[in-house]
């Protein structure tokens, strides 16, 4: 460990005491007050992950109900987009349009199209269960 020959005065962040250190990056008295500040910054760390987290599913939920008024507007959706209309996985979708549960069509390999129309009527031909 280098130490200093002089003494630099400094105030604790954990108590406000002054005190003398060796090192510039002393921050704290002694090592209860060290351990009491670790202490804090990890519980200060840990509630803002927590509160990030929120947000970022607050924001998400956002875009999910943004993004499901705009595919109401859309008359022709892709497999997520259906995916997400009906809150279910794409894989799930493939199977009904395997099925023959839910008009496709399929222009190329990739590029596959439903019809807003045909999913709506597909809820209102629904019987009771």
């Amino acid at each position: 460990m280098s130490s200093s020959t002089f003494k630099i005065n400094k105030i604790c962040e954990q108590c406000g005491g002054l005190f003398q250190a060796q090192k510039i990056s002393t921050r704290c008295c002694s090592h209860k007050c060290n351990q009491k500040n670790y202490k804090l910054r990890k519980k200060l760390e840990k509630k803002k992950i927590i509160e990030l987290e929120t947000l970022n599913n607050i924001v998400s939920v956002k875009s999910d109900v943004v993004n499901i008024h705009l595919l109401k507007d859309k008359p022709y959706l892709t497999v997520k987009e259906v995916a997400t209309l009906l809150n279910c996985s794409n894989k799930t979708i493939y199977r009904l349009i395997k099925q023959g549960n839910i008009d496709a069509v399929r222009f190329s390999e990739r590029v596959i199209r439903i019809r807003y129309v045909d999913i709506e009527k597909r809820f209102l031909n629904t019987t009771n269960f």
